[in-house]
């Protein structure tokens, strides 16, 4: 009798197990399905999770790079996070930005703190830095905006961004586990780190004027030609298309662009005499 109780919960215990599994690989599947549509959306390459990884996306965004996935500070048995990690052009500058109601992600990295921002950004936030004059540059009032926008994404309001070694890192201080959380998430990223990079145009420098020249007409990137009439432009990265060759391509021809919406040209009447 005991024989057989014994055999019994074994099977409990396998199909217990069997169910798990069936639960996880499932998930597991699901999630590695929207990481896949997402290296198409942006282009990019899709890494498979496995025993020992996550999945990820790796992309080229014009001249940088960018990798999405989720991080665990705490090993596997901790919370999962998202983030975003772009290249950024000054290896000096280390800072962080998080809530001030949060706690950082590594504690004490940079211990340097200080407001930065508007008065409202400096009382929501806690800002860390090793160069305060370059951080009061890099935090505009677009890359705030932007912050802001992130902040507000889905389930927790808590971010965290880091700049350290050339890389631009945004956290998400949640597992967004959906195609359209994780698509907003990566195209809010891609805006900060555009409004963060225009924090470093120094200033308009004049020089002198030269004969002019004619201007040859544009040519479209799908099928080659010059772009005589019926012109739009992208409305992300203002590449001008034949109309008919962007209805046909479905959306930018620039690598990593993926915009799918085009402008028309605006047009100048004639003046009055």
């Amino acid at each position: 009798m005991e024989c057989l109780f014994v055999f019994f919960l074994f099977l409990v215990v396998l199909a217990v197990i069997a169910a798990y599994g069936a639960v996880s690989q499932s998930k597991a599947d699901r999630i590695n399905s929207i990481y896949r549509n997402l290296a198409v959306r942006f282009r990019g390459h899709h890494t498979s999770p496995g025993w020992f990884r996550r999945p990820s996306v790796r992309f080229r965004y014009g001249s940088t790079h960018v990798m999405l996935s989720t991080v665990s500070p705490y090993g596997k048995r901790g919370p999962e996070y998202t983030q975003a990690m772009i290249s950024w052009p000054d290896h000096s500058l280390q800072a962080e930005i998080f809530p001030s109601r949060m706690s950082p992600f590594q504690p004490q990295q940079i211990s340097d703190e200080f407001a930065c921002g508007s008065q409202q950004f400096a009382s929501d936030y806690v800002v860390r830095a090793n160069d305060h004059p370059a951080m009061e540059r890099f935090l505009s009032e677009g890359v705030q905006w932007q912050i802001n926008r992130l902040r507000r994404i889905e389930h927790s309001d808590e971010v965290h961004l880091h700049l350290y070694r050339g890389r631009l890192i945004v956290r998400k201080m949640a597992k967004l586990a959906q195609y359209n959380q994780l698509e907003d998430f990566l195209s809010m990223c891609l805006e900060l780190y555009d409004q963060a990079m225009l924090t470093r145009v120094v200033g308009i420098s004049f020089i002198e004027p030269t004969p002019s020249s004619d201007i040859p007409e544009p040519e479209c990137q799908v099928c080659g030609d010059a772009i005589c009439t019926d012109m739009v432009f992208c409305r992300r990265c203002q590449t001008p298309h034949h109309l008919e060759c962007w209805q046909y391509f479905g959306e930018c021809s620039v690598y990593g662009c993926g915009e799918k919406r085009c402008v028309a040209p605006n047009v100048v009447g004639p003046t009055k005499p």
